[in-house]
């Protein structure tokens, strides 16, 4: 009878027979070899010495699949979000290395990889231990993009791979009977979560950021807040063995996607009520955060109560995205939007911090270059010691000078994709500068 998961059977002369792999042909089948003994334990031993002598053999001189993933993951951490990057770690241990981690990484095909994650995915051959339709984007993906690492794994990569959207799950709009409701919702029920409800409609800022945010992300002046922040739950790779797996924790937002958003003047008494300098957004409290499952399951107990049971957060945010969240919702009752015009309050240009980005980067950038700080000076007309103060902080950089040291190293083959990298010349003023030439 053979014993599931160890490939040992015993034979009917009484015999044991253990099956292990021995090798793969040029189409990555593996072929098998047998081994055969009086006892089982004795036939399990000698399968563990084979497999040991094997995975040696394969290691030297041969580079696997599972050395490229792994290569190529320590890269991604390098230029994106950690919480992305267990994400695609996760993704490729669970469902591809089991099957071709131990595999020449030269012998691994991208329809082989195809071919498996369309299998795994069969619903009608797995039933419900199939991959969602979205996990299998997102497997094609990983590894179409470390196939492409694979190949070109020696060479210098001027830019990191991205991962590519795909189609993702369509989501219904919201209607402007469910923006009153909505909005009905919130007045009656005000508390943080659902002004941050409210945030979302119309400023689209996401779950996880509205879990980072704090009170002194706010100006109230200006009707403003700064996203710099995401709340993750990230894998604890260092916990106990009486520790948890995962553990929440509040990441900095990439340079380059680091924004300002403006909340509609309608809200201002909304977030006068609350506004807690020093304080969590959410709970009001110092270093005391609420992650994005538990928000979420707060918000589904007051949609419920609404008459709100198919309401959720992405419904919300797609809602912004689509151009139907407009502000006169909120002074309105009976406001429809049969227009489909773009949300009146749009992301703003961040120029106080990108200003003191530039002067914390100056002494970098001018570095790359190999200027002295009278030639730095020069270039915006001034003096050496006028530099030295604008590159120390001690005198402030107006937006007129921020643009004239933009241009000077952007436009610089040397500290061009530097510029790019930092975060100082972002998609929304380059979008404004277009706007400004038309």
């Amino acid at each position: 009878m053979a014993r599931v998961g160890k490939n040992l059977y015993q034979r009917k002369d009484g015999r044991w027979e253990g099956r292990y792999i021995s090798g793969r042909d040029e189409n990555g089948k593996a072929k098998y070899s047998y081994v055969y003994g009086k006892t089982e334990h004795e036939v399990e031993a000698v399968l563990i010495e084979k497999k040991a002598e094997i995975k040696a053999a394969q290691r030297e001189g041969i580079i696997t699949f599972s050395d490229v993933v792994e290569e190529w993951i320590a890269e991604r951490r390098k230029s994106i979000q950690e919480a992305s990057v267990d994400r695609y770690e996760y993704l490729m241990k669970k469902y591809i290395l089991p099957e071709f981690g131990e595999r020449d990484y030269t012998t691994v095909k991208i329809i082989q990889l195809n071919t498996y994650i369309v299998d795994i995915g069969d619903k009608k051959k797995h039933g419900k231990s199939a991959i969602a339709g979205s996990t299998q984007q997102q497997l094609q993906s990983l590894s179409s993009q470390i196939l492409a690492y694979a190949e070109n794994r020696n060479k210098v990569f001027p830019n990191p791979y991205q991962m590519s959207k795909g189609q993702g799950k369509p989501y219904e709009l919201l209607s402007s009977d469910e923006i009153r409701k909505l909005i009905a919702c919130a007045k009656y029920n005000r508390c943080t979560e659902m002004l941050g409800v409210m945030l979302c409609l119309f400023t689209g800022i996401g779950t996880g950021e509205i879990c980072g945010l704090s009170w002194d992300d706010f100006d109230l002046e200006r009707r403003e807040i700064s996203i710099t922040h995401t709340l993750y739950r990230l894998k604890n790779k260092d916990a106990d063995k009486d520790e948890k797996r995962t553990k929440v924790t509040l990441t900095n937002v990439r340079k380059s996607a680091v924004r300002t958003v403006q909340y509609p003047q309608e809200l201002l008494d909304y977030v006068a009520e609350f506004y807690s300098k020093g304080c969590v957004f959410l709970t009001c409290e110092k270093n005391k955060y609420e992650e994005q499952k538990t928000y979420v399951n707060r918000l589904d107990t007051a949609f419920r109560g609404r008459g709100l049971d198919d309401m959720t957060l992405v419904r919300v945010k797609k809602t912004y995205d689509a151009g139907l969240a407009d502000v006169r919702y909120l002074t309105d009752p009976f406001y429809e939007n049969t227009e489909g015009i773009k949300p009146q309050v749009q992301n703003k240009v961040d120029e106080r911090w990108l200003i003191k980005e530039m002067v914390n980067d100056l002494l970098s950038l001018r570095s790359i270059l190999g200027l002295s700080k009278r030639e730095m000076g020069s270039v915006v007309a001034l003096t050496e010691d006028e530099y030295d103060a604008v590159e120390s902080g001690e005198a402030p950089m107006g937006w007129d000078m921020f643009m004239s040291f933009l241009f000077f190293f952007r436009y610089n083959s040397k500290t061009e994709k530097v510029v790019e990298a930092l975060g100082l010349f972002p998609g929304a003023l380059k979008e404004n500068m277009m706007i400004v030439r038309e």
